[in-house]
């Protein structure tokens, strides 16, 4: 039998390629809560550079946060521009939820097309769901993503903790 051994990988080389691809736009742990009223309320932002994603770019979400309180639904909402790229919701519960999601939004071949994709789980419940041709919005300009949060009960809260956007460009 004859064993051949692979070539020696070199961790920098694939680290500087996947740095390349994808780039770390913004990333925080600030605890962002909101409780009080049932207002849907901004809990992150990031502003899109126009262009930054050329024709064919991707933003890529990692988010997560606690939901605390059994007085009604916690609302997790995904806009970009002014357009909705998911809600996410989760039940009451007398316990904290821990919740994350991971969202894509493709360019698709124009700046003005772009489809959402994205994971979410809270700890009981698992959701995913595409939604093609989901945006309309330009990304030739300036353009806000943001994280809301929206209580059914004004004793309840939501918070997000965990918050990073990382940008695929192309021409």
């Amino acid at each position: 039998m004859i064993l051949i051994s692979p070539p020696p990988v070199d961790l920098s080389e694939i680290e500087q390629i996947l740095s390349d691809v994808y780039q770390v736009k913004a990333e925080s742990a600030d605890h962002s809560m909101h409780t009080g009223d049932t207002v849907n309320t901004i809990l992150k932002s990031f502003l899109v550079p126009g262009g930054a994603l050329g024709n064919n770019g991707v933003i890529r979400l990692k988010a997560g946060g606690i939901s605390r309180g059994n007085g009604g639904n916690k609302d997790y909402e995904l806009k970009f521009g002014s357009s909705t790229g998911f809600v996410i919701t989760i039940a009451p519960s007398v316990d904290p939820v821990h919740w994350m999601m991971f969202a894509t939004c493709h360019n698709l071949n124009d700046v003005f097309a772009q489809h959402w994709t994205y994971l979410w789980f809270d700890g009981l419940t698992v959701g995913w769901n595409e939604t093609a041709h989901a945006g309309s919005q330009n990304t030739g300009v300036d353009k806000s993503l943001e994280l809301k949060g929206k209580l059914s009960d004004v004793g309840d809260e939501v918070e997000c903790n965990a918050f990073t956007v990382e940008i695929n460009p192309t021409t």
